[in-house]
Order: C-alpha cells, then sequence, then structure tokens
C-alpha cells in the first residue's frame, strides 16, 4: 500500500527548483543583453562599412561623396548634424545602393556629412570627404554605447570599439 504522501513534490523541493531557475534566469538575461549590444553593434558596423564601399564608387562616377546632409558635421561625432540628416528609413542612402537594415535602424541613427577641414595644405583642404557615423538611439539597449564612425580614409573610430 502506498503511503499518501509520496505522490506529488512537497513544498521544499518547490522552493528549491524555483530559486535555482530564478538564479538561472538571473545570470541568463543580463548575458542576453550583452549578445543583443554586441549584435547591434556589429549591425551598425556592417552599415558603415558597407557605407564607405559603396562611397569609394560613388566618388568616381560623381567626383565626389554622397551626402544626406547639408550640414557640416559637429566637432562632437556623437552629435547628429542636424535633424534632416537622421536616417530614419531603409530606403535613406539608396543613392548609394545601401539599404539600412531594420535591426540596424532599431539601435542607431545614421548620418553621412562633410566634416569641418582643418587641413593646413591647401590640395588636402579641397578634396571632398565625408564622415558616416552611427549614433545609438536613446531610450534603447544601445543607449550609452560609444559613436561609430567611419571617414573618407577609412579610418574607423573609436579605435576600442572596432
Amino acid at each position: 500500500m502506498r503511503n499518501r504522501f509520496s505522490s506529488g513534490f512537497s513544498l521544499v523541493e518547490l522552493i528549491v527548483v524555483v530559486a535555482i531557475v530564478g538564479i538561472l534566469v538571473a545570470i541568463a538575461i543580463p548575458q542576453y543583453n550583452q549578445y543583443l549590444i554586441r549584435s547591434n553593434k556589429a549591425a551598425a558596423k556592417a552599415v558603415l562599412m558597407e557605407i564607405a564601399s559603396r562611397q569609394e564608387q560613388y566618388v568616381v562616377q560623381n567626383r565626389g561623396y554622397f551626402l544626406n546632409c547639408t550640414a557640416a558635421c559637429p566637432a562632437d561625432p556623437g552629435t547628429l548634424p542636424t535633424a534632416d540628416c537622421t536616417a530614419n528609413s531603409t530606403t535613406m542612402f539608396s543613392a548609394l545602393g545601401v539599404t539600412l537594415p531594420q535591426e540596424a535602424l532599431a539601435a542607431y541613427n545614421f548620418a553621412i556629412c562633410a566634416p569641418t577641414t582643418t587641413a593646413t595644405n591647401v590640395n588636402l583642404a579641397s578634396m571632398p570627404t565625408y564622415q558616416a557615423t552611427a549614433i545609438a538611439r536613446s531610450g534603447t539597449i544601445q543607449a550609452g554605447e560609444a559613436t561609430l564612425y567611419v571617414n573618407q580614409f577609412g579610418l574607423r573610430m573609436p579605435l576600442a570599439q572596432w
């Protein structure tokens, strides 16, 4: 004859299982968030490198770089030049043949502007320039991440983020 208390789980067993699941969730959620941040940053880097590649093709055909901003780049690369410079649709850079993926647009604002020239050499001061920028959107998981950008020389900044 079976004991009536031997079927089912005891309260102590149930509490132990809930505690173990809670510990696993407490470890998994921050790791998942870090994974999302890394994958969004990788998507933004891929977009910037695609823009840089397409800019080289564009300059050969048009003798100048494509800019989606009428204003010059600000001194602080972490700020967008003006409201009209923000890429907020997947077709913002269609003149370059670049389609922005939704996952990158959800986490970053993109802009291509002309940096102010401080070159002392006259030949360098008159050359076409651009700076493609990816700025983390506030209110997203990327908020607080460093601004990524690439320029006409292929310089990718900040170096520690690439």
